[in-house]
């Protein structure tokens, strides 16, 4: 039979009987428990090729220059690319590129102006070249970009040209002149235009964007079929450890969470804190949740009346009948149980008991007790009933091994992990273990705390 993750407190509905007698007073205490803060440290990855791709295409694959001049040397250069090659190292990006490139020079010793305002060379220019009809010269360039993250959760990098080297130099010997510095200073001047766009390209990379979605993601109910909502209420996001994997070509970084988190049977509305700045938490590897879940004394007493149905057993010769058990409150940390009942007599009567779960994970009642008015009514009227009988049974009935709601309850929020939160990103994960402790009883409900163990994974595309 399925149930919520809580429904083991229903239970504790099984405990209550009694006769006309008024109701006990009722605790108002709605204060709740400070738990440890929650903590799941989050391995994410982000795909990285799409961003630098663009700024690769952003660089035009071929591109010329020239510099004309009467006297001395004039110049015209053609260099063309091949697509480049990125590699990672931790928190670096470095970039290969090779090119190859033809140059055409002529060389005047002077130049005169005698009929051209313009100047005309005085003795007939020489002329000569490199890579024109011949195999083109080869350039090997290099670019490193070094990436953080900054306080606001955007990639913070710095690009620059760190190589470069014409494996076939460019020596005009007929006059003297080395071309290989030419080349080099104004292939170097378009390719570092590429830095500015790589840096650009990696700030406009949606981290910050993809944070603030998950952390409004966060505050959103998970519903947790079919028991009903678990609330995250994320206290802190923080990214660290940043490094890019070879093989993989992505971002890979640590998403650490901290969070106050909430399970009720019903729908709730609570207050959004916004996302801060983006600091080390320092938190262990893995989901670690410490959370109250709750249950409404109504939800749970309609479970448990529909699950128990009508109870008869005999008490010294007599019948009794329970027909409906009703959750009342609390008082003084135990629970107060309406019991309605047939049978040789017909009434109202009122308990007290101490749930508790157990260390086998077995919800058990204790310190069972007749509050004052039931026990005084039932001295006079039926004192048959205010029997030990009536009580052992209710402690002996009431113990319920919840490992199969425990396994149930972790299948089920498993599955709620493996989703996709939005358009491209992608949450994985499992409950490896989840256990009961403490119950809290309050005016609105019971409240018991979980903790789940277990590991999340993100994934950016």
């Amino acid at each position: 039979m399925r149930y919520l993750f809580l429904v083991f407190l229903s239970c504790l509905l099984f405990s209550c009987k009694s006769i006309e007698a008024l109701p006990p007073a009722i605790d108002e205490n709605e204060s709740l428990p400070e738990l440890p803060l929650s903590s799941i440290r989050i391995p994410t990855t982000m795909a990285m090729g799409p961003y630098l791709n663009t700024a690769e295409k952003s660089v035009p694959e071929k591109f010329s220059g020239k510099e004309e001049n009467c006297e001395g040397v004039s110049y015209q250069y053609h260099f063309e690319r091949q697509p480049i090659r990125f590699s990672f190292e931790n928190r670096v990006i470095n970039y290969e590129v090779l090119g190859r490139f033809d140059l055409s020079l002529s060389y005047c010793p002077s130049c005169h102006h005698l009929w051209d305002e313009n100047g005309s060379c005085s003795i007939p220019r020489v002329y000569a070249s490199c890579g024109v009809n011949e195999p083109k010269r080869n350039v090997r360039v290099a670019y490193e970009t070094q990436v953080d993250l900054g306080a606001s959760f955007e990639l913070k990098s710095k690009t620059k040209l760190t190589y470069f080297h014409i494996e076939d130099p460019c020596e005009i010997t007929v006059f003297r002149y080395n071309a290989t510095a030419t080349v080099e200073k104004e292939v170097q001047a378009e390719l570092k235009k590429l830095e500015r766009q790589i840096d650009q390209e990696l700030y406009n990379a949606p981290v910050k964007s993809s944070v603030e979605e998950v952390w409004n993601l966060l505050q959103e109910p998970i519903a947790i079929a079919p028991y009903g909502f678990l609330y995250m209420k994320p206290q802190q996001l923080s990214l660290q450890e940043l490094t890019f994997n070879q093989q993989t070509k992505k971002l890979q970084v640590q998403t650490e969470l901290s969070a106050q988190p909430l399970f009720s049977t019903n729908p709730l509305t609570l207050a959004r804190l916004p996302l801060g700045k983006n600091t080390d938490l320092t938190i262990p590897d893995g989901l670690h949740l410490h959370l109250l879940a709750f249950a409404s004394y109504d939800s749970l007493e309609s479970l448990i009346n529909r699950e128990m149905g009508i109870q008869t057993f005999p008490v010294k010769n007599k019948s009794i009948q329970l027909d409906r058990i009703h959750f009342i409150g609390c008082q003084d940390g135990k629970m107060v149980l309406g019991i309605d009942f047939s049978g040789s007599k017909k009434g109202r009567f009122y308990l007290f008991a101490t749930p508790y779960v157990d260390s086998s994970q077995a919800l058990r009642l204790k310190d069972v007790t007749y509050d004052l008015e039931s026990k005084s009514l039932l001295l006079k009227s039926a004192k048959w009933m205010f029997s030990s009988k009536i009580i052992a049974y209710i402690e002996r009935a009431f113990v319920y091994d919840l490992r199969g709601y425990i396994t149930e309850s972790q299948h089920a929020i498993t599955e709620s992990l493996n989703t996709e939160l939005s358009n491209g990103v992608f949450l994985s994960g499992a409950v490896d273990q989840l256990s009961l402790s403490d119950l809290i009883l309050r005016k609105s409900g019971v409240y018991i705390q979980v903790d789940i163990d277990g590991w999340v994974k993100l994934k950016i595309d």
